[in-house]
Order: C-alpha cells, then structure tokens, then sequence
C-alpha cells in the first residue's frame, strides 16, 4: 500500500512536469486558502447529510462507514497513525494532484472549465468504486475543482480532501473501539 501511494504520488507529480510546481499552492495567501478549504469541507459536509438523510440510510454511522470500506484494511494493516498519514494526508495530495491538476487542467484545453469539472468529478467518483457514494464523491470533485478554479492552485482543495479524510477515519476509529 504504501509502494502504491508513492507510486501514484511520483505519478501525479511527473505527469505535472511541464506544469510549474507552484500549482501545489494556490494565488490566494496560505491562511486564505485553509479557511476558504475548511469553509468548504463544512458546506459539503451538510450537503452530504442532505443526501444521506434523502437516500433513506439507516444511521450516519452506515453512511461513514460505507466510505470506510477501502480504509479498514489499511487501518487494520498499518495501525492509526500510519494510517492517518496516508488516508489522511499523502492520498489526498496525489488525489488532487491528478484529477484537479493533471485531468481537469488537460480537460479544459478543449472544453469549458464547467464541463471539465463535470468530467473530472465523475472520473473522481467512478474511481472510488462505491455506487452508494458516488453522488457524494461527484459532488467531492465538483467542490475541489471549483476551489482549483477559484484559487488558482491545489492547496484549498489538498486543505478540503486531508481534512474530510482525517474525520472519516476518526470517527471509524472512535465507533470500533
């Protein structure tokens, strides 16, 4: 797993190459741009209740948990912190390095950015393989290629996916103990 994670990591960051590496951070200031990423995890989170609450699900802790599902065998395999420095922070820079860097920037060569961003977040929510969720992990793109957009770099949204990564896996810690 964590070959892997590197691997897509070195991965995000050579397919980056002819971009400027400054793309890591955004044009907005760094106390901006964590506020504004946090501003928006708390949006999306009551955003993600509303579906919740509207698909019917039995509790909240069912819908953390089906997007614990390719968490657990990490957590299970490399204990909480490892795993937190993973889940928690390493998948979500190569994350956004790839679908808000590489494929929303190469998307919207030839399209409108709101068509890019559509593209990026359904690839975004396929690549995470879970039907239930997958309104959740669109809407995820669709919040993280506008904080691209609007801040001109990738920090709000690395700020935005670390932190909704962190909670999730706090709270799987907190409900299995």
């Amino acid at each position: 797993v964590i070959i892997a994670t590197a691997g897509m990591a070195l991965f995000g960051f050579a397919a980056m190459y002819k971009v400027n590496p400054m793309i890591l951070l955004s044009q907005w200031p760094a106390t901006k741009s964590i506020l504004i990423g946090i501003g928006a995890l708390i949006i999306y989170k009551l955003a993600s209740a509303v579906y919740f609450m509207l698909s019917g699900a039995s509790s909240i802790t069912g819908f953390f948990f089906a997007s614990t599902e390719n968490i657990e065998p990490i957590i299970n395999t490399f204990g909480k912190g490892l795993s937190i420095l993973i889940v928690g922070l390493i998948v979500p820079v190569y994350e956004e390095i790839i679908f808000r860097g590489v494929i929303l920037d190469s998307t919207q060569r030839y399209l409108s950015f709101n068509a890019a961003n559509i593209i990026q977040s359904l690839i975004f929510a396929f690549a995470h393989m879970s039907l239930v969720l997958m309104p959740v992990y669109f809407l995820f793109g669709i919040f993280t290629g506008y904080l691209r957009k609007k801040s001109g770099g990738l920090l709000p949204g690395i700020v935005f996916h670390a932190l909704n990564n962190i909670i999730v896996i706090l709270i799987f810690f907190a409900l299995n103990r």
